[in-house]
């Protein structure tokens, strides 16, 4: 039987939550159509539920002092340098190295960044650091197909560096992300293995930085079938405090309707 191809979705504050029947009220029909056409695992959990890290664990099957990513990438909690080792290993360069064609398109989230990243993103932060990085072709841990960013949480207006790109070569998007993102991931598997292409077989990671702060920024025409409800009905969960910062700044940044 041929290899199978694998495409491996993920959107950086999107939980399990929302894709439970009755117990949320996003809409999520199309992700609903993909669990039952496949496999939904209804139990799987991490064991540390931040970007950077579960990034790192979910790349290379490592914990965190394994694989360097303690933390996350440049936060003020970790120290300077935290980022995915160079020789930690990753399921990209095994399924590249078994003849698969490999893709990363989106946030990357695991390059420690060095001073001349200073220029990238919406940073420095007040104690200096900067959360954005550019990844050098042989720091991308067997991805052959790049279009990514370190972190970049302007939704809007989007920067990424291609695959032959050097560090000063990013490509400037106006748009949004999730959709622009999307339209790359489509363009990736019609030149792979769409109509007329070769028969190759490809794994391809696409992940979205949205829904992530700030979470005003949304593109025109976005969804407002939500607007009627109340920060509590959004915030439904008991361990979530609409009162305390974190609920206060959810609620004070809904998107104006």
């Amino acid at each position: 039987m041929p290899a199978p191809n694998v495409l491996f979705i993920v959107a950086d504050l999107f939980r399990a939550m929302c894709l439970e029947p009755g117990g949320d009220p996003v809409s999520t029909p199309i992700l609903d159509a993909l669990v039952a056409s496949g496999v939904a695992l209804a139990n799987a959990a991490s064991n540390y539920p931040v970007c950077s890290p579960h990034r790192a664990m979910m790349m290379s099957g490592q914990y965190p002092e394994a694989n360097g990513v303690t933390h996350n990438v440049n936060s003020e909690t970790a120290a300077w340098g935290v980022g995915l080792r160079p020789d930690a290993p990753s399921w990209a360069a095994v399924l590249r190295d078994a003849g698969y064609n490999t893709g990363y398109i989106g946030k990357w989230h695991l390059e420690a960044p060095v001073p001349a990243d200073a220029v990238n993103g919406a940073r420095p932060l007040a104690d200096g650091r900067y959360w954005d990085a550019y990844s050098p072709p042989d720091r991308r841990h067997g991805f052959d197909f790049w279009y990514s960013s370190g972190c970049n949480d302007a939704h809007l207006t989007l920067h990424y560096w291609t695959s032959d790109a050097g560090r000063h070569e990013r490509v400037n998007v106006a748009g949004w992300s999730a959709s622009h993102e999307t339209d790359v991931a489509v363009d990736f598997l019609a030149r792979t293995a769409g109509p007329g292409s070769a028969v190759i077989t490809f794994a391809l990671a696409v992940p979205f930085n949205p829904p992530h702060q700030p979470f005003d920024q949304l593109p025109p025409g976005h969804d407002r079938s939500y607007a009627a409800l109340s920060a509590a009905e959004l915030l439904n969960r008991p361990n979530v405090d609409v009162h305390s910062d974190v609920g206060r700044e959810a609620a004070a940044t809904a998107p104006p309707y």
